[in-house]
């Protein structure tokens, strides 16, 4: 058995790899005023909130159709770009509060998740779903819906 060597690559050299892929996708994308028009649906539906530059960068990269990770803590405002949570009850009351925004959402979790949530998901009644981590790994119907190329 040999060893493969690869090559270091720095947290920084990631970064600036990162925001090319970005800034390529961006440049190709059908809307060049996405950045803004994310900028201002926050800032509309927020209560005048504007949100982070890592905010927009993650829900622009998603919206190109471009693969993003973030960390970072808890209560840091997550939320806009993902749709992971570890908590229901932090779901329900995320929902909640985009719905109070004027925005549709759902919890999607085990305790909210049936025939009629899966037909409302693929007639994209909501556009946000907030869903436990528990039913993107184990629920293979959820995963196959969020794997699709439609979603």
């Amino acid at each position: 058995m040999s060893t493969i060597i690869t090559e270091a690559i720095s947290h920084e050299d990631i970064k600036k790899r990162s925001y090319a892929n970005l800034a390529g996708a961006a440049t190709s994308a059908k809307n060049k005023d996405l950045r803004r028009t994310l900028e201002e649906a926050v800032h509309q539906r927020c209560n005048g909130r504007r949100p982070y530059s890592w905010q927009l960068d993650a829900s622009e990269a998603f919206s190109l159709g471009l693969d993003c990770t973030i960390i970072v803590g808890t209560g840091s405002g997550k939320t806009l770009p993902y749709i992971i949570s570890p908590l229901k009850t932090i779901e329900d009351k995320q929902a909640h509060q985009f719905r109070m925004w004027g925005v549709q959402s759902v919890a999607v979790n085990g305790d909210t998740y049936d025939k009629d949530l899966h037909r409302e998901l693929k007639d994209f009644k909501y556009q946000i779903l907030l869903a436990s981590p528990e039913m993107t790994i184990e629920s293979p119907q959820f995963n196959t819906f969020l794997c699709s190329p439609a979603f």
